[in-house]
C-alpha cells in the first residue's frame, strides 16, 4: 500500500472531550502540531481542565461548532489531517431529544464534510461506534457484519458515516472511519450515568457508592484503554486506507466482571444487581466483541493495556483529580 505524504499538523475536532483530549495531549508529545476545535459543550464530554492542560502544551484553541467549520479556512489549509472527533454520545438522550442529537451528529458533519470536500489531499479520520451494528449473533462482529442499529444516535453516527463515504466516492474524500468499542481511561465524563457506563462505575469507585448492575451484569463488553486506542488513531493518519475499521480489543468481559475488577481498587464499595429500566433495556445491544483484524493489518493496532491495569490507571486518576470531573 502505498503512503502518502507524512502528516505533521493535525486538527482535532471535538478536542477537548474524553477522546480529543487525549488524542490532542498525545500527538503534542509527539510533536505534531496541532489545533483543536470544540464547541466546549458539557453535555459531550467537555472538561475546562482539558482546555488548560492542552494549551500548557501549545495546542491551539477554537471555540466553535464544527458546522462553522468555513469560518476557520486558515487552520485547516494550514493542518496535513484531520480527526473528527466531534460529537454526542449518550444513547439514552439521543431517544429523549433525537432532535438535538441528528443537528449534533449528523446536520453538522454534514456542513463539515461538504467543507471539505475541496480538500481532497487531507487526510480526514472520523471517529464513529460500534453503536451502528446494534444487536448482532455472531461475534466477534466483523465490518461486514449487518447494520442495525437500536436507538437515535447509532442511526445518527451511521447516517454520518454514509456521508463520508459518499463524498470519498463522488469527490475523492480522503476519509476513513473508525468504529470505535467501549472507550475508557483518564478524562472521561464520571459526574452522571448520561455518557457511558464505565465512567459512572468509575464514579461509584472513586465517591465509596455502591455499582448498580442492570439484570445479572452479564452483558459483555470490549473495553480499549485510550493510550491503545490514540496509538492507533495515530498510525492511521499515515495510511492512504479509505473504508472502514472496526477498533476495539480482542477480549470482552461481562459488567459484573469488569464491576468486580474496580472493586479490588475500593473494596468498601458494594455491587447491587437491580432491575433493568425499561427505557434503557430497550435499546441494550446485549453481548459485543469486536474483530479487531483488519485495524491489526492496516495501523499496527494493538492493546498494551490489560482491563484490570487500565483500570488501576483510570481510577487512580480520578482519585487525584476527581474535583475536577464530579
Amino acid at each position: 500500500m502505498n503512503k502518502q505524504k507524512q502528516v505533521r499538523s493535525v486538527l482535532v475536532t471535538g478536542g477537548e472531550g474524553f477522546i480529543g483530549y487525549n488524542l490532542s495531549k498525545r500527538l503534542a508529545e509527539k510533536n505534531f502540531e496541532v489545533t483543536v476545535i470544540d464547541s466546549e459543550n458539557p453535555m459531550s464530554g467537555f472538561n475546562p481542565l482539558h482546555r488548560t492542560n492542552l494549551e500548557k502544551q501549545n495546542v491551539r484553541i477554537i471555540k466553535d461548532t464544527i458546522g462553522n467549520i468555513s469560518k476557520h479556512e486558515q487552520s485547516v489549509k494550514k493542518c496535513d489531517a484531520v480527526i473528527n472527533c466531534a460529537a454526542l454520545i449518550s444513547h439514552l438522550d439521543s431517544m429523549k431529544n433525537p432532535i438535538s442529537d441528528i443537528e449534533n451528529n449528523t446536520i453538522e458533519q454534514i456542513k463539515f464534510v461538504d467543507f471539505m470536500k475541496q480538500y481532497p489531499q487531507k487526510r480526514i479520520i472520523y471517529t464513529s461506534t460500534r453503536q451502528v451494528y446494534g444487536k448482532q449473533e455472531k461475534f466477534p462482529v466483523k465490518e461486514s457484519a449487518p447494520i442495525n442499529p437500536v436507538d437515535s444516535n447509532g442511526i445518527n453516527k451511521y447516517t454520518t458515516e454514509l456521508y463520508y463515504s459518499l463524498y470519498s466516492n463522488i469527490y475523492s474524500l480522503n476519509s476513513l472511519v473508525l468504529r470505535l468499542t467501549n472507550i475508557y481511561g483518564p478524562g472521561m465524563h464520571i459526574r452522571d450515568k448520561r455518557l457511558s457506563f464505565i465512567g459512572w462505575f468509575i464514579n461509584r469507585c472513586v465517591t465509596n457508592n455502591p455499582i448498580e448492575l442492570y439484570g445479572e451484569g452479564s452483558q459483555k463488553r470490549d473495553m480499549l484503554y485510550i493510550d491503545d486506542l490514540c496509538d492507533t488513531l495515530i498510525s492511521s493518519l499515515n495510511s492512504d486506507y479509505r473504508g472502514t475499521v472496526n477498533v476495539g480489543s480482542d477480549t470482552s468481559s461481562s459488567l459484573m466482571e469488569i464491576a468486580l475488577l474496580i472493586k479490588r481498587n475500593n473494596p468498601r464499595i458494594s455491587i447491587l444487581n437491580v432491575n433493568f429500566p425499561e427505557e434503557i433495556k430497550k435499546i441494550d445491544i446485549g453481548d459485543f466483541s469486536t474483530d479487531n483484524t483488519l485495524a491489526k493489518k492496516l495501523f499496527n493496532h494493538k492493546e498494551t493495556v490489560n482491563l484490570e491495569e487500565g483500570l488501576k490507571k483510570t481510577i487512580d486518576y480520578y482519585n487525584k483529580n476527581k474535583g475536577y470531573y464530579l
